[in-house]
Parts: structure tokens; sequence; C-alpha cells
């Protein structure tokens, strides 16, 4: 199980925000937190990456009040998101069966088809003539 670094991955962000660094370099920084210079290229990495969920959350408000507007005007594929998250919408229910065939079962229903389709073919012709 992995360690947490919550405490580390703070310092470290205090430490590229400060104008005087100490220690003065990564690599020193690293040692001090017990990481790797991987880790801190990592970490400044996740620092600027955007966060869809964490922004929409934020704006759930408005999003709600546009899927709104969107129903209003009948727009079809807001209708569904509304019946969807408010679980209003009856998905069709889904039946499957498992069957266990063997290849003698094939071949019955093989031959049974090609009995089937002459038969079929037979009266066509007949109508036909």
């Amino acid at each position: 199980m992995a360690r947490d670094t919550t405490q580390e991955k703070e310092k470290f962000f205090e430490w590229l925000d400060s104008k005087e660094k100490s220690p003065a370099t990564r690599k020193e920084l690293a040692k001090e937190l017990n990481v790797s210079t991987n880790t801190l290229l990592y970490w400044e990495k996740q620092r600027g990456q955007y966060d869809s969920v964490e922004f929409l959350t934020s704006q759930a408000r408005e999003v709600d009040e546009a899927l709104i507007e969107s129903c209003k005007r009948g727009q079809a594929q807001s209708l569904r998101t509304y019946f969807e998250l408010t679980n209003k919408l009856k998905q069709p229910e889904t039946n499957v069966q498992i069957l266990n065939i063997t290849a003698d079962d094939i071949d019955r229903i093989r031959k049974q088809a090609r009995i089937d389709t002459r038969a079929d073919v037979a009266r066509i012709r007949e109508m036909c003539d």
C-alpha cells in the first residue's frame, strides 16, 4: 500500500511558490521529503491539471437551469437526460437466455433449416407457375 504523501506534496507546493528556495534545488528537496525527483515532477504536472468534475460540480445549479430550459424547448436529448436523472425513464427489460448447445444440436438445426428452405422454395415455385 502506498504511503500518504499529502504533507510532502503540500511542502513541495509551498517550496514552488516561494521566491527564495530552501533547499536550493529540487534534488535536495526530494531528498529532504524522501521522494524522488520524478515524484516532484509528477506532482507539479498534477497541480496544473484542470479538474472538470470539480468545475462541473461547482456549476451544478447553472447546469440544472440550462437543462430545464433546454427541456422546455423540447430538446429530445435534454428530456432524456432529465428523465434519467430523476429516475423516471423506464428502460426496457432485457431477458437473456443462455442455452447449452452441442454439436449434434447444431447439425440437427442445420438439417431442419435445409429441409424448411427446400419446402419454402418449392412453395414459391408453385406460386409462380
